[in-house]
């Protein structure tokens, strides 16, 4: 849904709500296909299939995009062909600058920006915890609404990533287990689902927030 923010949602909650600008949106991103590749034993992370881009059309099933003239279907929207849409729960996933710093300060300066295949990436310096997303995260759109986004939830991070993020000359089994953990509860980023709106769009420089909550 689109939010009215004059709306009496602190009504609703019988909480106080306080709405700050967090950061803005600095990469957007379509995933053309899988980004595990191989045989189930022999997978591999490859990270190809992300296209950089300007806007991402937003709509109930997921998200696409313009690429070289043509509309692009992420492989996440339930349109798919091939699509890795588990019933909205991952319809988009949103990152952090900040936690791009901290990956690269400890597994190496390979993990660029948007190397993870987020939809998503946010210029803060602090990302939030998922209890600072219980609810929702809010998008600045291009008509200058606000779009929710809910039903946060961690993108945990699979061994084909974390083997990516170690490299080829970092393989023990203990190196894995401890790059799992670092990955995990948010530093990855969050899978957040999309509401049953009409399609709006959202573009480079977007600001987005989201909600502390305090009893009044």
């Amino acid at each position: 849904m689109i939010f009215n923010f004059n709306a009496p949602v602190a009504d609703l909650f019988e909480t106080r709500v306080t709405f700050t600008t967090y950061g803005r949106i600095v990469r957007l991103q379509i995933q053309e296909s899988s980004l595990k590749v191989g045989p189930p034993r022999g997978r591999t992370y490859d990270p190809t299939p992300i296209r950089s881009v300007e806007r991402l059309k937003i709509t109930p099933d997921g998200a696409s995009a313009i690429v070289d003239g043509a509309e692009v279907i992420d492989v996440h929207n339930a349109l798919h062909p091939s699509s890795k849409n588990r019933d909205g729960i991952n319809d988009l996933s949103l990152a952090f600058t900040s936690n791009y710093d901290k990956m690269r300060a400890k597994l190496g300066d390979h993990l660029v920006d948007g190397i993870a295949g987020e939809s998503i990436l946010v210029d803060s310096d602090a990302a939030p915890s998922l209890e600072e997303l219980a609810f929702g995260l809010e998008i600045e759109t291009e008509s200058g609404d606000w779009i929710v986004l809910v039903e946060a939830s961690v993108a945990h991070p699979c061994v084909e990533f974390s083997r990516f993020c170690l490299g080829p000359e970092r393989s023990e089994p203990r190196q894995l287990k401890e790059t799992l953990q670092f990955l995990d509860d948010g530093m990855r980023g969050y899978y957040l689902g999309l509401p049953d709106v009409e399609p709006v769009e959202i573009a480079l420089g977007a600001r987005v927030r989201w909600s502390r909550f305090g009893i009044d």
